[in-house]
């Protein structure tokens, strides 16, 4: 009993002591298409982008010259919160942002073959998402260990005289699988250490 006490012990440990690593996206690499209209912080993961007379953009991508992400191998997605600001009567801006192969310019899919790609504001694709948290799931995919382009958009409509909408991204991560402490990992040995010497004890008796 004492060793499957230890066992349950060290298993525990183990599982608690996993955690799951967000690894923040660098913006202050990225390229701006409007300077003047895009401030990157306070968090270098974090960025806004004010609505001007041209398309804002955020780019990561190694056409531009700019810092691509090379996404690790154990990353199971990437996630971010944003908020889209559009003042009464400027309601047809937009706001998007996506994944996409830095070589083909194409959106990356998920393992449903869904685009990575979100488009708000648009009156024709979802007029009312305004704020929330995007998360894209890498499970079932080659991107994993790949380098990827990503941008954030903000676009002006048509008939748009007031320049006045904004959009505020923060918390841009691509989040890990979780990898176990040394020392949970020590104590799972013991513990199937422990479970080895019962056995032999109760099969040499």
């Amino acid at each position: 009993m004492r060793y499957i006490r230890l066992i349950i012990t060290a298993t525990v440990i183990f599982i608690i002591a996993a955690k799951a690593e967000a690894l923040p996206v660098d913006l202050t690499l990225f390229d701006k298409s409007a300077p003047s209209s895009t401030s990157v912080g306070p968090e270098s993961n974090s960025a806004t982008l004010y609505e001007d007379s041209i398309v804002e953009s955020l780019t990561g991508d190694t056409i531009l010259g700019t810092n691509s992400l090379l996404i690790p191998w154990d990353s199971q997605g990437l996630s971010f919160d944003y908020i889209f600001t559009e003042p009464a009567g400027d309601e047809d801006n937009y706001f998007s942002a996506y994944l996409f192969d830095p070589g083909t310019n194409l959106y990356l899919q998920d393992s449903s073959s869904n685009d990575l790609y979100i488009n708000f504001g648009d009156p024709l694709v979802n007029p009312e998402a305004h704020s929330g948290t995007i998360l894209w799931d890498f499970t079932g995919t080659s991107i994993a260990g790949s380098t990827v382009g990503l941008q954030f958009v903000l676009a002006y409509g048509n008939m748009d005289l007031n320049f006045d909408s904004t959009v505020e991204i923060s918390n841009v991560n691509i989040d890990t699988t979780p990898v176990p402490e040394p020392a949970s990992i020590l104590l799972l040995g013991v513990g199937l250490l422990g479970l080895g010497v019962m056995w032999r004890r109760v099969h040499h008796t």
